[in-house]
């Protein structure tokens, strides 16, 4: 059980990196392609807040976790 804990540990810190990293790139490249209009401005915002509540989730779960596996030991 402590190893399929880990293993769920780990992949949901990867997806998070993964995730942030590329949306910044895509973000990044179309705010450089099609330029700052106010559009793209209110994309960006609304990328930055979801890109937040996934790391809020990924982080709840992770601490779930990590206490499941300390309180087993």
């Amino acid at each position: 059980m402590d190893t399929l804990l880990s293993f769920l540990i780990g992949l949901m810190q990867r997806k998070l990196k993964f995730v942030a990293i590329l949306g910044t790139l895509f973000i990044g490249v179309m705010l450089y392609v099609q330029g700052f209009t106010m559009q793209n401005i209110i994309f960006t915002i609304i990328f930055v807040v979801i890109t937040g509540l996934f790391a809020l989730t990924v982080w709840f779960w992770t601490t779930i976790f990590k206490s499941i596996m300390t309180k087993r030991r």
